[in-house]
C-alpha cells in the first residue's frame, strides 16, 4: 500500500468503506483469498480514520474516530483481531500510513478535506437514514 497514489489509495479505501460498512449487516460467506481481502480492506480503513482523528485540526475528530472505531467493534471484526493481532495491526498501520502519506503529498487541509469525506461516506452506509 505505500507509494500509491492518491487516487488509487481514494478508490480503495472507498471500496474498504462499502465492504466494511457491510460487516455490520451481515458478513458474507466468502471465499478464505477473498476473506483476508474483506478484513484487510475494514482494518485498513479503521486505520485511516482513527490517523485522521488524531491529525486533522477540527471539531469533527471525535466522529471520525467514532466512525472508525464503530467499525473495530463489529463482532467479526473483534474475532479477527484477537486471531490474528500482528495481521490485523499491519492492516491497521497501512491505513494510518496512507493518510500519513496524502498529508505529505497534498497538505494537511486536502488530505483531512478527504478524510471527512471518507468518513461522511462510512457513516451513511454505518448508519442508513
Amino acid at each position: 500500500m505505500r507509494g500509491t497514489e492518491m487516487s488509487n489509495k481514494t478508490m480503495r479505501t472507498i471500496c474498504a468503506v462499502t465492504i466494511a460498512a457491510s460487516v455490520a449487516f451481515a458478513p458474507p460467506a466468502i471465499a478464505a483469498d477473498d476473506a483476508e481481502s474483506y478484513y484487510a480492506a475494514s482494518f485498513y480503513l479503521v486505520g485511516f480514520l482513527e490517523r485522521a482523528a488524531v491529525v486533522c485540526p477540527s471539531e469533527e475528530a471525535v466522529r471520525t474516530a467514532k466512525a472508525g472505531l464503530d467499525l473495530f467493534r463489529e463482532p467479526g471484526l473483534q474475532a479477527i483481531l484477537r486471531g490474528f493481532p500482528k495481521k490485523t495491526k499491519r492492516w491497521v498501520r497501512a491505513g494510518a500510513h496512507d493518510f500519513d502519506a496524502d498529508i505529505m503529498k497534498k497538505g494537511i487541509g486536502s488530505a483531512c478535506g478527504d478524510a471527512l469525506e471518507i468518513r461522511t461516506g462510512a457513516e451513511k452506509l454505518l448508519r442508513p437514514e
